[in-house]
């Protein structure tokens, strides 16, 4: 059914996902509508995928990757495509969002929906998690970014002598402490 979606074939995701939501369990409807959302992504419709994210989000909490995405496509027009990946690193950074994936069970949907491939070399741990989105657009933007000199595609790239850093984005200068406990 995904690779239907991925073909422009949107519809039987978009009625899996409604009947999902209707009937099946909360991670089922939250799986249902995050798919949806990645066929949306790569099919340049960021408009529609943002309200997939967010029932994704809604139905279930457990894909932090859904959150990050649909934030980033609120800022996204299909007009900006091309830049997807540039304006995900900087709602990263405004968020503070959590590690791609956050946990086995968002782990387990992205194994599921995609194997990476992480053999390009030089990966940072985020670029290596965001290869593991089942989002092609976002892959090729990823490879891309890592081979070419851009300031902006810092984040993206090992850091010099093979260290690797967390996928932790960096702290804010704004936080501030929780208001509650």
């Amino acid at each position: 059914m995904l690779e239907r979606g991925l073909g422009g074939d949107i519809e039987p995701l978009r009625r899996h996902a409604h009947e999902c939501h209707e009937r099946g369990p909360a991670r089922a409807a939250a799986e249902a509508w995050y798919v949806l959302g990645c066929a949306l992504l790569d099919l340049q419709r960021p408009e529609e995928a943002t309200r997939a994210f967010q029932l994704s989000c809604h139905a279930h909490p457990g894909l932090g990757a859904a959150v990050l995405l649909a934030f980033t496509c609120l800022k996204t027009r299909s007009s900006d495509m091309p830049g997807f990946v540039r304006i995900l690193l900087d709602t990263y950074r405004e968020t503070g969002s959590h590690p791609i994936p956050a946990g086995a069970w968002e782990r387990q949907v992205h194994r599921v929906l995609h194997t990476p491939d992480l053999s390009l070399a030089g990966l940072s741990p985020l670029a290596r998690s965001l290869m593991r989105l089942p989002v092609r657009c976002i892959r090729a933007q990823v490879r891309a970014a890592v081979e070419s000199a851009a300031d902006w595609a810092g984040p993206l790239r090992e850091a010099p002598g093979g260290k690797r850093g967390t996928t932790a984005p960096p702290a804010r200068a704004d936080a501030r402490a929780p208001l509650s406990p």
